[in-house]
């Protein structure tokens, strides 16, 4: 039961409450903020490096295309989880200070890129597998969309690289096989014309009187020709190709050519946790002071079971109240 004199004793903690409530209520929000706040962005993106790269040699089916995005998009994957991009990104904005690593410490470079890896992840968009999405969650809003921007941003720096060294590689081949087929070509076509000229010295009339003769001369006429056709063609086809990846070779590291189209690019998360947790601090300073309130009322409506269960945590003897001596009326 509480008495007048119950409350008189708890009105003398009350200055106690408050700064235990608002003690508790900054610790709680420095808490919350730290360890259950983290901004996130996102930004999606289409790889196609690897079509056109495809696609400058020859038409591509729908399927075919297809499956190359798969591919493209399997790569950028790879090159993300790569050490070389995080180095750089942990260069770039500094993250052994941000994230409170000593850069020269044991393990450092490590622990910087285990928490930079921790806070990416990369899907695909179920409805379109070309399609990336990288989102990074960051306790800063703008250090998390700066991440996602220059991430995209470097996997595309590092795709020109990788493209250019494809095509270039595409082009020695034909740089290799092109003289020949143009010899080819060349002697096929040399071919006809000695054929020609071997005829010449012949009369229409000789040539009409034979018909064995005619016969001849016409099926060695469409065998060079259609060698001299087949190898032109071939050497043109060829041709044609290598001028496209030559010219897709100069074109790569332009501004204007992207190996990677962005379709939404990373923002500052907008979302205000700042009211979210000042409620939950709030609420926890109440706990807390709601709390001490109870056990001093519980303390001062059972004083000698506190005091014993007092004495028992610190392991100390419960000392025993003196017992007043009985007078010779009283006995």
């Amino acid at each position: 039961m509480i008495t007048p004199e119950i409350v008189l004793k708890v009105r003398k903690h009350i200055p106690v409450i408050i700064l235990l409530g608002v003690i508790s209520s900054a610790i709680a929000y420095f808490i919350f903020s730290e360890k259950f706040v983290d901004f996130r962005s996102e930004t999606s993106f289409y790889v196609n490096e690897n079509i056109v790269l495809n696609m400058s040699l020859g038409h591509m089916e729908t399927q075919e295309i297809a499956i190359m995005s798969t591919i493209a998009a399997n790569k950028v994957m790879l090159l993300i989880g790569s050490d070389e991009l995080k180095d750089s990104i942990i260069k770039d904005f500094d993250l052994y200070k941000h994230y409170g690593i000593d850069a020269n410490g044991q393990f450092g470079h490590e622990m910087a890129l285990l928490q930079l890896t921790d806070r990416m992840r990369l899907i695909r968009d179920p409805k379109d597998l070309g399609v990336l999405r990288l989102s990074v969650t960051d306790k800063d809003r703008f250090v998390a969309a700066g991440i996602a921007n220059k991430v995209v941003m470097r996997i595309n720096a590092m795709n020109q690289q990788i493209l250019t060294s494809d095509l270039r590689k595409k082009a020695d081949q034909f740089e290799s096989v092109l003289p020949e087929v143009k010899d080819k070509a060349l002697t096929s076509r040399a071919d006809f014309i000695r054929f020609i000229d071997s005829t010449k010295p012949l009369t229409h009339q000789q040539v009409d009187e034979n018909v064995g003769l005619q016969d001849k001369y016409r099926m060695v006429a469409n065998d060079l020709v259609g060698k001299m056709n087949k190898n032109s063609s071939q050497y043109e086809e060829m041709f044609d190709q290598y001028h496209n990846i030559m010219g897709r070779i100069k074109t790569v590291g332009d501004d204007q050519w992207q190996g990677i189209t962005v379709v939404k690019k990373a923002m500052p998360d907008i979302k205000s946790w700042r009211q979210t947790v000042l409620q939950y601090s709030v609420a926890a300073g109440f706990a807390v002071a709601f709390i001490y309130l109870v056990l001093l009322l519980y303390v001062y409506q059972n004083e000698e079971h506190a005091r014993m269960l007092w004495h028992a945590l610190l392991g100390r003897k419960v000392p025993q109240k003196p017992v007043a001596p009985q007078t010779p009326t009283e006995a």
